[in-house]
């Protein structure tokens, strides 16, 4: 199989990837903090002071073996990531969910921590190389 860690999309859609901002993508539906049988345990949801406290526990972390499924920026259920007519102030922060599943334990895990603007690009960067894992797994039926 083609090794896609390193593929790059086609140049338009890179560059409209570069135009869409993080806290302007809305997910439809929502996602729990963790397995339904494990909601009440914090086991599982884990919360972080930062963007960067996040980034130094995870920013390394093995992409296989946590793989990111979903990631949410702004309060679930609210409007907080701004819109075209309200957009996101540069200081205001929201809140980053992320979800994974530590595939060799077989458990859903999630973290969240407050996010500005600011933290954009290295957040981009790290779900980047996540987007690559999924790639790479589901390369066989992408078109």
């Amino acid at each position: 199989m083609e090794d896609t860690k390193n593929v790059e999309p086609p140049e338009s859609r890179r560059q409209l990837n570069r135009l869409v901002r993080l806290f302007d993508c809305p997910h439809p539906y929502y996602c729990m903090n963790a397995n339904a049988w494990f909601a009440e345990t914090s086991d599982y949801h884990n919360r972080y002071e930062n963007a960067a406290d996040f980034l130094e526990k995870f920013g390394d972390s093995d992409a296989d073996m946590n793989l990111v499924f979903r990631w949410d920026w702004g309060g679930l259920g609210d409007s907080s990531a701004g819109d075209d007519e309200n957009p996101l102030p540069e200081s205001r922060a929201t809140v980053f969910h992320v979800w994974w599943i530590v595939q060799r334990k077989g458990f859903m895990v999630s973290g969240e921590f407050p996010v500005t603007a600011d933290d954009e690009p290295k957040l981009r960067e790290w779900l980047a190389m996540r987007w690559n894992k999924l790639v790479e797994l589901w390369g066989p039926v992408s078109e």
